[in-house]
């Protein structure tokens, strides 16, 4: 393996020539600038759907418990929303996975701003 293409990014090394590790280009290209919540999650270097990135902010877990569910429905986007019935429970899952985040009192991890988001996510 030729190591010389590598990246450095926050502290971690990232492969670039192989096709199963994750494209830190596809980072932080959803709504506020989030890895998850949103239609374009991160990718590997050989363009499948990866999960491999650990989000800082908790607003962003339940987005991967929600893609992770619609890949075990073989379903995708906002035609899985609209249309897939068994997308249901997932959908409903999200929601309130993330509003319980945003109303705990006691997740003093989050400020309003980050509060703020969490509502305009579920919006």
């Amino acid at each position: 393996m030729d190591n010389t293409q590598n990246i450095e990014a926050r502290d971690k090394t990232i492969f670039s020539n192989c096709s199963d590790c994750l494209n830190p280009g596809t980072l932080d290209r959803n709504l506020f600038g989030l890895t998850y919540p949103g239609g374009d999650n991160p990718k590997t270097y050989g363009g499948d759907w990866s999960y491999q990135y650990n989000p800082s902010f908790q607003s962003e877990y339940p987005a991967i418990g929600h893609d992770r569910r619609y890949d075990n429905l073989k379903t995708e986007g906002a035609l899985g929303l609209f249309t897939d019935t068994r997308a249901i429970g997932t959908d409903y899952k999200f929601v309130a996975q993330e509003l319980k985040i945003a109303l705990n009192p006691f997740n003093g991890a989050i400020s309003m701003d980050k509060k703020l988001q969490e509502y305009l996510v579920l919006a």
